[in-house]
Order: C-alpha cells, then sequence, then structure tokens
C-alpha cells in the first residue's frame, strides 16, 4: 500500500470519527400520555392509566438498544430515519376522517368544514410546519405494532402505544 493511500484511508477514518452523535441518542422523560384523537373519545380507561404510571419515567436511547417502560423497551434496536408528515403521522391515524362536532373551531377543520384537519392535529402535539423526523425502532409493542418516534423538535418526541399518545422530552 503507498503512503498516500494510508494517510487517505486514515483521513477517512478521522472524517468517520468525527461525526457527531445521533440527535436522538441519549436521555429521555415521559412527560404524558394521552389518548389519540382516531379513539373519538372511545378508549379503555384501565390501559391509559396503566401508561400514565410511566410519566416521569426515563427511556434512554442507546446506540443498539431503547431502556424504558415495557412500551418502548427495546433490546435490540436497528433505527431507519425517514420522514413523516401529519397526514402519515401514526400510521395515518390523524387522517382517520375525524368528524367536527359543535365544539370544534373552524380553524381547526380542513377545507370542507366537516373534518378536523391532520396537520391541526399535529399542531396541538406541538409539530410546527410540514413534515418531520421520524425514526423507527426496528422493534413492536406487545400488540405488534411498530414503534416509531416522531419528532416535534431536536428535544421533543411523541409515539403511539395503541390507542394512545406518549409524549417524552429530552431530560
Amino acid at each position: 500500500m503507498t503512503a498516500r493511500r494510508v494517510l487517505g484511508a486514515a483521513a477517512a477514518l478521522c472524517l468517520i470519527a468525527a461525526q457527531p452523535p445521533p440527535f436522538y441518542l441519549g436521555t429521555w422523560q415521559i412527560i404524558a400520555v394521552e389518548p389519540a384523537a382516531w379513539t373519538h373519545g372511545y378508549y379503555e380507561e384501565d390501559k391509559l392509566d396503566a401508561l400514565k404510571k410511566f410519566v416521569g419515567e426515563a427511556v434512554v436511547f442507546k446506540p443498539g438498544s431503547v431502556e424504558g417502560p415495557p412500551p418502548i423497551a427495546c433490546p435490540e434496536a436497528q433505527y431507519t430515519m425517514s420522514g413523516v408528515t401529519a397526514s402519515t403521522m401514526f400510521d395515518g391515524g390523524l387522517v382517520n376522517r375525524i368528524l367536527t362536532d359543535d365544539k370544534t373551531a373552524a380553524d381547526d377543520t380542513d377545507p370542507s368544514g366537516g373534518y378536523i384537519s391532520a396537520q391541526r392535529l399535529a399542531e396541538k402535539l406541538g409539530f410546527r410546519g410540514f413534515s418531520w423526523k421520524s425514526l423507527g425502532t426496528g422493534c413492536a409493542t406487545p400488540e405488534n405494532h411498530a414503534i416509531e418516534v416522531d419528532f416535534a423538535t431536536p428535544d421533543r418526541a411523541v409515539f403511539a402505544v395503541e390507542d394512545f399518545i406518549v409524549s417524552i422530552r429530552r431530560k
């Protein structure tokens, strides 16, 4: 191997080593659990109560695993980063044609006025703009739903567990 190739390989390794770790790695805290909009107000209260017990608990994203309460713990995470919009969040759960009622503000509806806007629902969860980063963990909940973490900001995110939205923030 020539000296030039050795120097080139060394420079490439330095660039790889100098890359900052992914923004999502580190300790997060569960700050809220609430019923998802697609439940239309109908959900199992005992499941909500069980999930609310995790508020205040830590979730730690490590290079190959997620540590935390059972709904998100993942001993062998295989992360994939993608993008998400209001209409694709929670496997499209925000666009399940949620009908408006007498209490719905006109600003919360879609152009027809008959349905709640997915974009407005995303905004109520703290998402601003049109699209956001979404982290697949490669793991699933006990009900076999893929765990996807959607980031409103680099320090705030949400994920779904059955019919509930779990909010986390960086600790």
